[in-house]
């Protein structure tokens, strides 16, 4: 099971490096044709920690994802996140190893930043999203559950022309997963924090 979870966590590295190299090529090669960059995308990388109630049924994770936003305006975005955290069951004896897919969209809005002699800037952020997490137990009859899921963020992005980089906290409320049989019903409460590369287009 080791084996399983480490290779799929290498496939997952693997695939956010190469989009990450692709990406940056693109933004240096376009760097000139303008100068206003209204696409992005981000690979992210950090933790998942459940807290509350949910704390007592899953254990902190690594967190692994992908990020795309659009600027609507030089102050707002809109930003569609996928993302896996690989966690494992509480309480349980045969502690079943379960992987959280978090799939949401949401709208961004942020200052318009604090400028350095060196060319970067520094700007906070804030964000509203809704969107759905599976949990897909590796073992047993758990199978796939599907729950909606919304979240609020804060963090700040240090940024110089096409190449950002960030820091993000998002708070997630979402329905109890990952089975009934496991957890029961009700809202759950749940935090990602993670570090992410900005590639602007």
């Amino acid at each position: 099971m080791l084996v399983y979870a480490r290779m799929y966590r290498e496939r997952w590295i693997s695939l956010l490096m190469a989009t990450t190299c692709a990406s940056v090529a693109h933004a240096q090669q376009s760097s000139a044709a303008a100068s206003r960059s209204d696409f992005a995308v981000r690979p992210i990388i950090g933790a998942y920690v459940p807290t509350g109630d949910q704390r007592d049924v899953l254990r902190d994770a690594f967190h692994l994802g992908i990020q795309g936003s659009y600027d609507i305006i030089p102050k707002l975005s809109v930003v569609g996140t996928f993302a896996w955290s690989a966690s494992e069951a509480r309480g349980i004896p045969s502690a079943p190893k379960i992987d959280l897919f978090h799939y949401d969209a949401g709208l961004e809005a942020r200052t318009a930043g604090v400028s350095r002699s060196s060319g970067w800037s520094v700007a906070p952020f804030a964000g509203l999203g809704l969107g759905a997490r599976t949990y897909r137990v590796r073992s047993g009859s758990g199978g796939n559950n599907s729950k909606f899921a919304g979240y609020g963020a804060l963090g700040a992005e240090a940024r110089t022309r096409r190449i950002g980089v960030r820091i993000e906290a998002r708070d997630y409320l979402s329905e109890a997963g990952p089975t009934r049989a496991l957890v029961g019903s009700g809202t759950r409460n749940d935090v990602t924090l993670a570090a992410g590369l900005t590639i602007r287009f």
